[in-house]
């Protein structure tokens, strides 16, 4: 009966592209949505801002950041990942200074950490500098997202980014504090955000140093 589950006991290794990781999807109508799904519940509780530092402070959402991905690409490109459900760790997706990859009809879920789908361009320095032409050119689409801090983000030189159809929202658990549904911040250009959908978060959108963006048709 689906989802099938893979368990994992450590973090796998990052993504190197070109590559398309593609999930079973349900044949049953009563079992809809992804048919496989990557747990890290052995070693992580997604519901835990403990388990998910910061890189130099903090724990949790809304602070910097990269901490216990379920999927990472990490300098890398043209990757993409569909049809999963991903639960149980900080972060579903991370994209760290990578490029040309698409995110598109997974279900991320039960994070405690930086958020479900994280895209970035942390130089990984200790004063969280921004990286320019790394972290550009990605698809995140169609997947659906609850409980994981901050839905998404773009920060730190992501650039030529769009985020379109995905659905966003919170459940009312207390462990983990309600973020945004979408965060842009620290050098973010050219983010496109059209036909999401964004309910329970403390700010749908937090557009902070995002230039040349275009925000249509979203639900908040």
């Amino acid at each position: 009966v689906a989802p099938h589950i893979i368990k994992l006991n450590s973090l796998l290794p990052p993504i190197v592209g070109p590559v398309v990781i593609e999930g079973a999807q349900s044949r049953l109508a009563s079992a809809a949505g992804p048919a496989v799904a990557i747990d890290g519940s052995n070693f992580i509780n997604g519901d835990d801002v403990s388990f998910c530092p910061g890189l130099t402070s903090g724990f949790g959402p809304n602070v910097r950041t990269v901490s216990n991905p379920g999927l990472a690409v990490v300098d890398s490109g043209n990757v993409r990942i569909t049809n999963l459900e991903i639960r149980s760790f900080c972060i579903g997706i991370l994209s760290l200074r990578s490029h040309d990859n698409r995110f598109d009809h997974n279900l991320i879920h039960n994070m405690s950490g930086g958020a479900g789908i994280l895209v970035t361009g942390d130089a990984g320095d200790a004063s969280g500098s921004s990286t320019s032409g790394l972290s550009v050119n990605n698809v995140i689409e169609f997947n659906t997202l609850y409980d994981t801090g901050d839905g998404m983000e773009c920060t730190r030189g992501t650039a030529n980014t769009t985020f379109r159809g995905n659905v966003g929202y919170e459940t009312g658990r207390t462990s983990v504090p309600p973020s945004q549904g979408i965060e842009c911040a620290g050098v973010a250009d050219r983010i496109y955000i059209v036909g999401n959908s964004f309910t329970g978060y403390s700010d749908g959108l937090q557009m902070n140093a995002m230039t040349n963006g275009v925000i249509a048709g979203n639900t908040i």
